[in-house]
């Protein structure tokens, strides 16, 4: 495929791209933004806009559907309740004897 020449591009520029195809690019690309991503990019633009201190509880949903998904695709047999069980097991500080007992 030939590479556009200058004078080339710019005419293709003005004759196939126009608001509306930069609209429909933009909706495509939007489609694929997740609230992770947003509420990352949020969180370094503006932190007073984004709750909690890193740790926003509105992602568990999204993380649990990424974890059994990709579960799925490992084939796998977890379900919900195991990942829930995971998440909320690993909530809680471990005590003094609790990591003692880990490193022995």
């Amino acid at each position: 495929m030939p590479i556009l020449l200058n004078n080339d591009f710019k005419k293709v520029w003005k004759e196939k791209f126009d608001i509306l195809e930069a609209i429909r690019i933009i909706k495509n690309i939007w489609s694929e933004v997740t609230q992770r991503q947003l509420i990352s990019a949020w969180r370094k633009l503006c932190p007073s806009f984004v709750q909690g201190d890193g740790g926003d509880q509105g992602d568990t949903p999204e993380i649990m559907d990424e974890i059994l998904t990709t579960a799925r695709d490992l084939e796998l047999e977890v379900n919900e309740d195991d990942v829930e069980e995971l998440i909320i097991g690993h909530e809680d500080e471990l005590t003094t004897e609790e990591l003692q007992e880990i490193l022995n």
